[in-house]
């Protein structure tokens, strides 16, 4: 018979070339051999199969479509899991936060602005988190002893960031947030009332003159928050670092104190208002001081900075 030919042909061809017999020549037909889904040979399974006499044997096709239809439906499952659990997630945060929320809006309408409107805000960011059950971890809070003015760098990977840091950050800071925030009736009272400052971030000219805000208040020896990405998105990944935050502290020499915020993208991600529970940590790293003047100084602040922030987020940095 045909197979029988081609059975004794490889035999002949496989003893010429090595010089020892097969045990065994199996003619199988297309898809017998187990690969990895890497498309590497798996040889143990191979062997085992064929001990067991499975080696080549294939499932009904209706089999096959009652596992693809099974692992289809879990996965569907999990997905409608997890959105449920968002959802009550976030109907609990909402009934807490709104009323909250709409206290602390009262209190800030009606009440003296700076200092008081400033703890105000601190006290219902560390109040809101505490409730919803969000405890973030804090290290490095000693980095912060002595430091005084100085600039906050963080890395910004959900809406959720500056309540964190409000309610984990224990030194006396402000926020350099963008001008269009003031448009939003909550936001707007918050920064207005508390003392926080806002810039134009829209075009280079705009951001250096920020830059130039940001060195005023450094010799003014405010402690200052910033995002130097200026903005972010759902996918897990630290953006490009704007340059005028560093410029500044080379203006002034006063250090960059690198925060990573580590979590919170995944509570809160961009794309969506549903919460999720998971936990939130936050790394303060120890001060970069400014060695010298110019762009090179600029940029290797830049890069330290982005550095151990990408480091502690576990978020990869995206090429600059």
């Amino acid at each position: 018979m045909r197979w029988d030919r081609l059975r004794a042909a490889v035999q002949d061809r496989v003893t010429a070339a090595i010089g020892v017999p097969p045990d065994v020549v199996l003619i199988a037909r297309p898809g017998t051999v187990l690969k990895t889904p890497s498309g590497k040979i798996r040889h143990g399974a191979i062997r085992d199969a064929y001990v067991h006499g499975t080696l080549g044997r294939r499932r009904p096709l209706v089999v096959q479509q009652m596992r693809l239809a099974a692992a289809d439906l879990r996965a569907r499952g999990a997905r409608m899991a997890d959105w449920v659990g968002r959802l009550l997630f976030t109907a609990y945060v909402l009934t807490i936060g709104v009323p909250t929320l709409a206290m602390l809006w009262m209190y800030l309408l009606i009440g003296p602005s700076g200092r008081r409107a400033y703890r105000a805000a601190k006290w219902w960011s560390r109040m809101a988190l505490r409730v919803c059950g969000v405890r973030p971890t804090v290290t490095g809070l000693e980095h912060l002893d002595g430091v005084g003015a100085a600039i906050l760098a963080a890395n910004h990977a959900s809406y959720i960031d500056s309540v964190v840091l409000m309610a984990t950050i224990p030194t006396d800071f402000r926020f350099l947030a963008k001008r269009r925030l003031l448009d939003y009736p909550l936001i707007g009272t918050v920064i207005r009332k508390a003392g926080h400052v806002t810039i134009e971030k829209a075009t280079v000219a705009q951001q250096l003159s920020g830059a130039d805000v940001l060195a005023r208040l450094l010799r003014e020896r405010r402690q200052m928050l910033v995002f130097p990405e200026g903005t972010f998105f759902s996918a897990p990944e630290l953006l490009p670092f704007r340059l005028g935050t560093f410029k500044a502290a080379v203006d002034t020499g006063r250090p960059i104190v690198p925060i990573a915020l580590r979590g919170t993208r995944r509570v809160l991600p961009a794309d969506t208002w549903l919460f999720r529970r998971g936990p939130i940590d936050v790394i303060i790293g120890a001060p970069l001081v400014p060695a010298g003047q110019g762009w090179q100084e600029m940029v290797r602040l830049r890069d330290e900075a982005r550095a151990i922030i990408a480091h502690g987020s576990s978020e990869p940095p995206r090429p600059t």
